[in-house]
């Protein structure tokens, strides 16, 4: 169930940042990285793959600095090799899956 939650979310997200993303700045892939990098200590933590058409070319990227808790969330673009600036805070947490339960075992 949480997987299905958070595929739903990912979907949803790309479908809104696609549109947003063309509103938003946008640097060339190495030069967003390296200011993600030098000027917040953030290394790129998570990749989200779209498995919808209109996104296919986009890829949701966080990138993360678990001593600050610095985070950005942009999507790149792999057309044009370009990311464009989401979202960012300073405050994270991680959070801890829950088993899968196979159907027929007890919990």
């Amino acid at each position: 169930m949480i997987r299905g939650l958070i595929l739903g979310f990912v979907l949803l997200l790309f479908s809104y940042t696609v549109s947003y993303a063309q509103q938003t700045p946008c640097f060339p892939t190495v030069d967003f990285e390296k200011l993600a990098e030098k000027q917040y200590g953030e290394q790129k933590a998570w990749m989200g793959f779209s498995s919808s058409p209109e996104a296919q070319n986009n890829v949701l990227i966080l990138y993360e600095n678990e001593e600050t808790k610095s985070w950005t969330v942009g999507i790149l673009m792999t057309k044009q090799d370009m990311i464009c600036f989401i979202a960012s805070g300073d405050d994270f947490i991680h959070l801890e899956p829950k088993p899968v339960i196979k159907k027929g075992t007890k919990s």
